[in-house]
C-alpha cells in the first residue's frame, strides 16, 4: 500500500463563521501554498470572508459513510485544522 500524502483544503467562510455562506477555494499539496491562497482570498474579498485551511490525508480508499443516531450522514476522515477562519471579522 502506498504511503498517504497530505493535502490542504481551503474553505472560505463569510465573516469567518461556519453557519453562514461558505465556498471551496482550492486543494493544495503544500501547506504554504494553501495559506497563501487563504490570505489572498481574504484580501480579494475585502475581509468579508476568512478561510479555514484543513490538512487531510489522501487515501486509496474513502472511509465508509454512515448514519449517526440523529440521522445525519457523515464520513470519518483524518482531518485537522491548520488554521481556522476567525469569526471575529469586522462586519461593518
Amino acid at each position: 500500500m502506498k504511503a498517504s500524502k497530505k493535502t490542504y483544503v481551503v474553505i472560505a467562510r463569510r465573516w469567518g463563521e461556519s453557519e453562514t455562506h461558505s465556498y471551496f477555494v482550492g486543494t493544495f499539496s503544500k501547506k504554504a501554498a494553501a495559506l497563501i491562497a487563504a490570505d489572498n482570498e481574504r484580501a480579494y474579498r475585502g475581509g468579508k470572508y476568512d478561510c479555514d485551511v484543513i490538512e487531510s490525508t489522501t487515501q486509496s480508499k474513502i472511509a465508509p459513510y454512515r448514519w449517526d443516531s440523529n440521522d445525519n450522514w457523515w464520513c470519518e476522515m483524518p482531518n485537522k485544522f491548520v488554521r481556522e477562519a476567525s469569526p471575529t471579522l469586522d462586519q461593518d
